[in-house]
């Protein structure tokens, strides 16, 4: 296979990588440096790497640049050249001859006259097409190549409203269920065209991003990542700095304006008018009468943000009104309970500008309960902002503010500090069964005098993060998280520096340090903030006061304790009265993704509540009460006591036969179109549903694993993602030549996966024994436990830190971790990609991916006296069109993290995976199979890791041991179907 000869193209890797030095992290101050512009450079010079530059490296080759004076434009419509784009030219919302870009893939190119040298500012004029809700993520090449780091992934956003109900009778405010709730609005997409300038979507750097163009002849390309939009022109313009707020109100002055007066008007921040995310919905806050409206009895959705309204970029834009032109102060109450000791930043934006530089970087500092935040100089005296008679927009985005520059230099030095923990393991182990790192500590393994440039390189790192805790002790003072982290790697450092005899005894706290650090780099990009409302008044007027009447919210407390004896908060929404008969019973059971393969919670009983009080009850008249359980053990327990509902959802995989063996579920393959419903899922997510020749459950969720790997550390050592095993098994040897290591969890379905893959079974064709007697699951077990005896993969390990660190740099993990990887290690972007899990050959050459998964399903109640209505009920919740709403709002309400496994293909294409991700995973999915449940089967899973753990743990042999197990589980297996009546 092609890894049988790796080893040797290890050894040559590894000599490459030894006799580099590593590159150190550059001095932060752009004002020491000499380099000046050369007047024939049309783009940056590479970084000393020979790659592209980081923007910082790149603005500090051009910081002295004059700057250009006059702003230009290229239209959509006259590319040169079309990669695979495969755009059209049309008409789109109100504008003629523009580009329809709705592929999600290739590159278009277009030929511009830069009129004058200088750095320019980048802004899009665009409108979103509808398809998968996520932001538009563009590459920017110049003349071919990227420019610098940052603009190989730049975003642009879209624009949403909150749906308005023109029936509810709520005063402007939003829909009212029957416990007389406020029921949270929908977010739907519009799509205006807007101008969007272009910034860095990590946060790193405030403000636009900056590109040099020098006069003359050159090419625009953007390459498209993800999603699709209707493009007008690419507007190029000055890069300046906005005006200091005494300059701007000179300006103001200068043409008359004056104090407006007798205006005050507050606005609910919940009440917006656009904006950038459909994460950006209205929350409540039942917890002080002073909130804006409040009531105790039911809940109001009386504010906006807090943990939603905290990433970069995001913004939430309200329209305001005043009657005359004049200067107003403007006031938010707010609550920032989450950066203890730290601000939330925001800047403020008036009609689409920034009106002075202070409202560029607006503070909001922690405390533990709302205040008001009035805007004020460094005088605490309140700015002013003039405003002309009539509507404006006023709005707040997030900004990473005056700690972006250091966390990008803490970000760049943990990405350093990883880089040289590589290298070190490389030459001293790490413990390959744990996440202690346990290597000789008695020995020394003269690291510095191996790794070329380790301890300068530990010094430039030390001598950045002490600059970076200096300017947070200036920021914040010298006590809290940050401080403490940065001062204990900043000790570290220089004790290793002074003893690197000691690293190898160190490296344990080294990795902690580091990975505590990236962590905090990840937490302090995020800006929670959140607000009641925010008062546009007139400096006449009386500053606006947060404050609350002892006494009134006694009283209100009074009343939401009292309330709380007769409010039901197991039953989500309320069901109406039902005016056409009974109303159905339907439980949801809570879950997590370790045990059922999907998060579920009260946020996802509200929204399916609301998709049955939109789409259900309207077009069937069957009203449905929606209870929230606790897990599918509760719903077993209520049916054989008699008091189970109509329909149960996200029941688990087991469950469905295990209650259809008591006769307590009704059959579903007694319904004439249900083989017309079950067509809408692989043939694979039925399996697990069927027993004694009938169906029970229709599929929700469908879980499989791929392979994960680090595609930075793959091409250093040359290697490329595995298809057989073969070529597993030699990348796991290569690898542990260089001290990494290969995560396969220890789960039962890798035994799964190799057995299907050798043509095996479980059971015999009649369900009644298992097969594990057979040659091919004797092969299989034994394969499953040789990788972790003979090529001694952890059984336990923490495969999130591992992997972002680089010492995992590739395991086999369910695809659900994709989204976790892309929220919580965005580190990490283009760093990592996903494979097929391994196959075995065939006697024809075929590689055999098979694998089996999990998921939940839904049920019918064999004691419902709603056996058709309930069946109707399971239908539409199957249904692509409710399961891919159901995923894409989901995930708009908790984030990409949640995204939701249907098990429906169709609804899948809804989801917003990129077309890469979307391809890959569906070609897996075809390769999936699962194992038959039977009674009994909580006994096979028992003793398959009984077995298991002999073998592994007790170096017992695995033959002789699957034999014992296999009698033990066979004999349980006849036990139970002679319970059941299955044996004649």
């Amino acid at each position: 296979m092609k890894f049988a000869n790796r080893l040797l193209a290890t050894v040559c890797a590894l000599a490459l990588l030894f006799s580099t030095a590593m590159p150190s992290l550059a001095a932060d101050d752009a004002s020491g440096s000499d380099a000046r512009v050369s007047v024939e450079q049309s783009g940056a010079e590479e970084d000393e790497s020979g790659g592209t530059p980081s923007y910082y490296e790149y603005l500090r080759q051009y910081q002295d640049t004059a700057r250009p004076a006059a702003a230009w434009a290229v239209r959509a419509a006259d590319y040169i050249e079309d990669r695979g784009a495969e755009v059209e030219i049309g008409s789109y919302e109100g504008k003629e001859e523009v580009v329809l870009w709705i592929s999600q893939e290739g590159t278009l190119t277009w030929q511009v006259e830069v009129p004058e040298s200088g750095l320019y500012n980048m802004a899009l004029v665009y409108a979103p097409i509808a398809l998968k809700g996520n932001d538009i993520q563009l590459s920017l090449l110049v003349d071919g190549k990227l420019p610098y780091t940052n603009a190989d992934s730049l975003s642009y956003p879209r624009l949403f409203r909150d749906q308005a109900d023109p029936d509810a009778q709520t005063d402007g405010r939003f829909e009212i269920d029957s416990q007389g709730n406020e029921v949270r609005p929908d977010a739907v997409e519009i799509f205006d065209w807007q101008t969007y300038e272009t910034i860095d979507s990590k946060g790193a750097y405030n403000g636009p991003l900056q590109f040099y163009l020098e006069k003359g002849t050159h090419t625009i390309s953007l390459e498209m990542q993800a999603e699709a939009f209707a493009l007008e022109e690419i507007r190029f313009y000055p890069a300046s700095d906005t005006a200091a707020y005494e300059e701007k109100l000179a300006e103001w002055e200068a043409q008359g304006a004056g104090d407006s007066s007798g205006y005050y008007q507050q606005y609910e921040a919940e009440l917006m008018e656009t904006k950038s995310s459909s994460l950006l919905f209205p929350t409540y806050d039942k917890g002080s009468v002073s909130i804006s409206p409040s009531n105790p009895y039911v809940t109001l959705y009386n504010t906006v943000g807090k943990d939603t309204w905290d990433t970069v970029g995001q913004e939430i834009t309200w329209r305001i009104s005043v009657p005359e032109d004049g200067y107003y102060h403007l006031s938010f109450k707010v609550r920032q309970s989450d950066k203890r000791g730290m601000y939330s930043t925001r800047s403020l934006y008036i009609d689409g500008e920034i009106p002075y530089e202070e409202l560029g970087n607006i503070r909001f500092p922690f405390k533990d309960g709302w205040y008001m935040q009035t805007l004020e100089d460094e005088n605490d005296e309140p700015l002013k902002v003039y405003l002309t008679a009539g509507e404006h927009t006023l709005t707040l985005r997030v900004v990473t503010g005056d700690i972006a520059d250091i966390l990008r230099r803490v970000e760049d030095a943990v990405a350093e500090l990883n880089q040289w923990y590589r290298q070190i393991i490389m030459i001293t182990g790490s413990n390959a069964d744990s996440e202690r790192v346990t290597i000789d500590t008695n020995r020394d393994f003269l690291l510095d005098q191996k790794i070329p440039g380790l301890l300068d390189g530990f010094q430039s790192i030390a001598d950045s993060l002490s600059q970076a805790l200096d300017e947070i002790e200036e920021l914040y003072g010298g006590n809290g998280t940050a401080a403490s982290l940065l001062s204990e790697m900043i000790a570290m450092l220089n004790k290793l520096i002074k003893r690197p005899d000691t690293i190898a005894k160190r490296l344990e706290t080294y990795r902690g340090n580091v990975s505590s650090l990236a962590t905090w780099v990840l937490e302090q990009r995020e800006q929670p903030l959140q607000m009641d409302y925010f008062v546009v008044y007139s400096p006449d007027q009386e500053e606006p006061s947060a404050g609350t009447n002892f006494f009134s919210q006694v009283a209100y407390r009074a009343q939401m304790f009292y309330g709380s004896f007769i409010n039901d908060y197991n039953s989500i929404g309320g069901s109406a009265s039902d005016e056409n008969g009974e109303p159905l019973d339907v439980w949801m059971s809570t879950g997590d993704l370790a045990t059922v393969g999907v998060s579920t919670g009260r946020d996802q009983a509200q929204l399916l509540k609301r998709l049955i009080d939109d789409m259900f009850t309207p077009d069937t008249g069957v009203s449905v009460n929606l209870s929230l359980v606790n897990n599918s053990t509760t719903l077993i327990q209520a049916t054989l006591a008699g008091k189970g509902p109509d329909v149960a959802l996200f029941v688990s995989e087991d469950t469905p036969v295990n209650l259809a063996m008591r006769n307590a579920l009704v059959p579903l393959d007694q319904f004439e179109d249900f083989e017309e419903v079950t067509g809408q899922f692989m043939d694979s997510a039925m399996i697990p549903y069927a027993y004694n020749g009938h169906y029970y459950a229709l599929p929700e969720t469908q879980t499989f694993d791929v392979i994960f790997y680090r595609t930075d550390v793959f091409e250093e050592l040359g290697l490329e993602p595995p298809e057989t095993w073969d070529d597993f098994y030699a990348l796991i040897s290569t690898l542990q030549q260089s001290n990494m290591v290969v995560g396969i969890p220890e789960a039962q379905r890798i035994f799964e996966a190799l057995l299907y893959q050798n043509g095996g079974q479980f059971y015999t064709d009649d369900l009644s024994q298992t097969t594990f007697d057979q040659p091919e699951s004797l092969d299989a077990f034994q394969t499953w436990t040789d990788l972790y005896t003979k090529y001694s993969l952890p059984l336990v390990f923490d495969f999130f830190s591992r992997f972002r660190t680089g010492e995992m740099p590739m395991a086999i993990m369910p695809y659900t971790q994709v989204n976790y990887l892309e929220v919580s290690a965005p580190e990490l972007k283009n760093l990592w990609a996903i494979a097929p899990i391994p196959g075995t050959v065939d006697e024809n050459g075929n590689v055999n991916n098979t694998e089996t998964s999990a998921g939940t399903a839904s049920i019918i109640l064999a004691n419902t006296e709603q056996p058709e209505v309930a069946y109707e009920f399971l239908k539409w919740w199957v249904s692509s069109e409710v399961q891919g709403r159901f995923g894409v709002e989901i995930e708009q309400t908790m984030g990409a993290s949640a995204r939701y496994p249907t098990a429906n293909v169709a609804a899948f294409d809804q989801l917003p995976w990129s077309k890469s991700q979307s391809e890959s995973l569906k070609a897996q999915w075809e390769k999936v199979t699962d194992v038959p449940q039977i009674p009994g089967n909580y006994y096979i899973t028992r003793n398959i890791s009984f077995a298991f753990r002999a073998v592994v743990l007790k170096n017992q042999n695995e033959r002789e041991t699957l034999n014992k197990y296999n009698k033990e589980i066979n004999k349980e297996i006849t036990r139970k179907r002679e319970e059941f009546g299955l044996n004649g």
